[in-house]
């Protein structure tokens, strides 16, 4: 962690965190939100809106809210707290490789929070001008998740106050026009 990158941990929780790093040399044309979750769509989106952030010249909000994919399913096992900080631990430092190579101004927060929620709470701080996720995986209970709105894709994509990226995994920003262009 460079001198210049800042972290502060909530009283709560050892888990949450929210860490930034300010490169104030460069402009920044707008905000982006981008959620963290596990799985490749994922890992994907989170690739795409660091391209797509770093070509917009936008400042990068990287949100990971802890759910259940982040806990180990022995919960009686006497390692499942190790297991449980190892989880989210593994996530943030997936982030903060992805971030170390970004040139503009980022944040990122872990919080125990409804995903959807959060998401949009980040982006109306920020004044955001998208919010970039995975899509949706496909099988039973990603359908589930999409017929009741429990999904995240679903409960964002209801809302009307942010344009939403939905990223499969074999998508990149690589095709993706520059601002300039």
């Amino acid at each position: 962690m460079n001198s210049q990158q800042k972290i502060s941990h909530a009283a709560h929780s050892p888990l949450t965190c929210h860490l930034h790093e300010t490169r104030s040399h460069l402009p920044v044309a707008g905000h982006i939100v981008a959620g963290l979750g596990s799985g490749a769509p994922s890992s994907n989106a989170l690739t795409f809106a660091t391209d797509f952030a770093a070509k917009q010249g936008a400042a990068l909000h990287i949100v990971h809210c802890i759910d259940v994919e982040d806990m180990p399913v022995e919960t009686d096992s006497p390692y499942y707290e190790d297991r449980f900080h190892q989880a989210v631990t593994a996530q943030r430092d997936r982030a903060l490789a992805i971030l170390h190579a970004f040139p503009g101004n980022w944040t990122y927060d872990c919080q125990r929070a409804e995903p959807a929620q959060y998401l949009m709470t980040i982006a109306d701080t920020y004044g955001a001008f998208v919010i970039v996720i995975g899509a949706p995986r496909l099988g039973a209970v990603s359908a589930g998740g999409t017929l009741f709105h429990t999904s995240v894709s679903s409960r964002l994509a209801r809302q009307n106050r942010y344009a939403l990226l939905l990223i499969p995994a074999t998508v990149s920003a690589a095709a993706w026009p520059d601002k300039s262009t």
